[in-house]
């Protein structure tokens, strides 16, 4: 097996160099990176390096906008052991590519390529031609590439059947007799015995758990959600996860997935009124301050049960501006 090395450049956007490293490399593989001192401190490299499974690499540390000091670290290291050098220039800044492709350019045994977004391919910039990427990387890969680390995924409440069967039969019932508006806002003991026994038909006990009214109040919710896109894109347990939380970060997200190496976050909401009060607003913020930490590929939506005509009256421009796809109840039907 021949001995190759893989030139990458790193930058913020880390998935590109999993992505390229995972399909590219063997046991064999050695590997360069050129990075700069705010990538170091960022941990860029050691987050792919974990997700590669890399024990042992060689580092230049270059002046991003210096091609003269990006050249003299190249020259410092010693290529003749490789049969072929792979050079990804995805990453880093313009500048980092021009001057590592100009200090290759010239090598007979180098090789240039680019991962384009969103095209799930590698592009050999010397002939054009294209390799499918086809490389297993799992959500937490995708998560673990960008140094998120999760403290805490929630476990499914109720089996795919009742969930369905509580959104086609219970749900609206449940809600016109005012039961999930008296334990969302009053969850005292004295509601929930006015209450319990509507519950008992669809299968609680009087006794109702912490788990139980959460589920009631909005996580069947979210776990429909969950059940219907793993379905529809046929996902394992790899590639989608539920109620996720971030370490050293309150916010959880309600369903996340990896579908074709991109990540989509969606936050749901059985409405878009909250207590008469506009919700919208603050979940598209929270949404959108969220994907600045998940790369340039990342897509988050709102899936709701609140009908168009509600979506239109508060605020979906607002959604459309910042590119937040709402999802409504018509559509969840459909």
């Amino acid at each position: 097996m021949s001995k190759n090395l893989i030139v990458s450049l790193l930058s913020d956007q880390a998935v590109q160099n999993v992505m390229f490293i995972k399909q590219m490399s063997n046991e064999q593989t050695e590997h360069l990176f050129v990075s700069t001192e705010k990538m170091e401190t960022k941990g860029i490299k050691n987050n792919v390096k974990n997700v590669c499974g890399i024990k042992k690499e060689q580092t230049i540390i270059v002046v991003e906008d210096s091609i003269k000091d990006i050249e003299k670290k190249l020259n410092e290291i010693d290529y003749s052991n490789y049969e072929k050098i792979l050079v990804n220039i995805t990453g880093g800044t313009k500048m980092m590519a021009i001057a590592v492709k100009g200090f290759f350019d010239d090598k007979s045994k180098a090789e240039m390529f680019y991962v384009p977004i969103r095209r799930n391919e590698i592009v050999n910039l010397r002939n054009e031609k294209t390799k499918k990427i086809d490389c297993k990387i799992t959500l937490f890969d995708y998560l673990r590439s960008y140094g998120v680390k999760v403290a805490n995924k929630r476990k499914l409440t109720f089996s795919e059947e009742y969930t369905i069967k509580f959104y086609e039969k219970y749900y609206s019932e449940l809600s016109s007799k005012g039961i999930l508006s008296s334990l969302r806002y009053s969850r005292n003991e004295n509601s929930i015995k006015n209450i319990w026994h509507e519950l008992k038909k669809i299968g609680f006990e009087e006794n109702l758990k912490n788990k139980d009214i959460k589920y009631l109040t909005g996580d069947w919710f979210e776990e429909f959600v969950y059940f219907k896109i793993r379905k529809e894109k046929k996902l394992t347990d790899d590639y989608i996860k539920i109620g996720l939380t971030r370490e050293g970060v309150q916010n959880e997200f309600d369903v996340m997935y990896l579908d074709n190496y991109e990540l989509y976050i969606i936050e749901c909401k059985t409405s878009i009124l909250n207590n008469d009060k506009n919700i919208v607003s603050e979940t598209i913020y929270k949404a959108k301050a969220l994907l600045k930490d998940f790369g340039l590929t990342v897509k988050a939506s709102i899936w709701t049960l609140s009908s168009k005509q509600e979506i239109k009256n508060s605020g979906m421009e607002r959604a459309d501006y910042f590119d937040i796809e709402i999802k409504s109840g018509e559509e969840l039907r459909a």
